[in-house]
């Protein structure tokens, strides 16, 4: 008999209220966002246009690693100009770096 093993990963919600990444584009940042962690782990994400300048856009992110044993919360909100990056190309380079922290928390021994 043959078992497969199934692995659920990270939750990963992702909020585009004005329209600044495609379906396409949030998909694949959802399954960026599964690659990491487990069940257990949640990421929300949320991309706006910002109100005080045309040309920019905020992106606001946590990540609640539940399934270390020192839980873990990390959260911020960046203000990007529209023409250093795009937010697709911006949440694909946070979701490494929130992975590779990830990965860092979970090697370290606990206390």
């Amino acid at each position: 008999m043959k078992i497969n093993n199934v692995s659920f990963k990270a939750n990963t919600n992702i909020s585009d209220k004005d329209g600044l990444l495609s379906s396409k584009e949030i998909k694949k940042l959802e399954k960026a966002g599964k690659k990491i962690g487990t069940a257990k782990d949640s990421i929300d994400i949320s991309v706006r246009n910002c109100n005080l300048s045309y040309d920019m856009f905020s992106v606001s992110y946590s990540a609640q690693f539940n399934s270390i044993t020192n839980t873990t919360n990390i959260s911020s909100t960046i203000f990007l100009k529209k023409d250093e990056a795009t937010p697709l190309e911006f949440l694909e380079d946070k979701l490494t770096k929130i992975q590779a922290l990830y990965k860092k928390l979970k090697r370290q021994k606990n206390p």
